[in-house]
């Protein structure tokens, strides 16, 4: 039986986002919510509850005091690492429980189904993401 996750899929979501954001000053909230494709709402709902767990904090722009971003800590990110260390080590017993054919069907589909959803986000926004 697998573990009760640590994080909330789109809190994982958002927390990977921050890890990769290209602009190592931060993230600003309208951004979050425009690459997760939900709304402004739902990013703050989330922020606030990250905030809450000390895995992401808020800072004011230098440039404009008007505008916050949001970084991870130090501790978002060893959540982070956490989560997915551990959803590594759930996917490698899967793929080994499914033995070697199996396993490449499984990835196959996986991949086509990727490469479908990819295509079809072009589709609806192509200069996004």
């Amino acid at each position: 039986m697998l573990a009760k996750p640590q994080l909330s899929p789109s809190e994982w979501h958002l927390l990977t986002l921050l890890q990769h954001w290209p602009d190592a000053l931060g993230a600003k909230p309208s951004e979050l919510a425009r690459r997760q494709r939900v709304t402004a709402a739902n990013v703050t709902h989330q922020l606030r509850n990250l905030e809450s767990q000390q895995l992401i904090t808020r800072v004011l722009d230098d440039s404009d005091r008007r505008v916050v971003l949001v970084k991870l800590t130090p501790s978002g990110e060893q959540k982070l690492t956490q989560v997915r260390d551990a959803f590594v080590h759930h996917y490698e017993q899967f793929i080994t429980h499914l033995g070697a054919a199996e396993a490449d069907h499984f990835i196959r589909l996986l991949t086509h189904a990727a490469d479908f959803l990819e295509q079809e986000l072009e589709k609806q926004e192509p200069s996004s993401c």
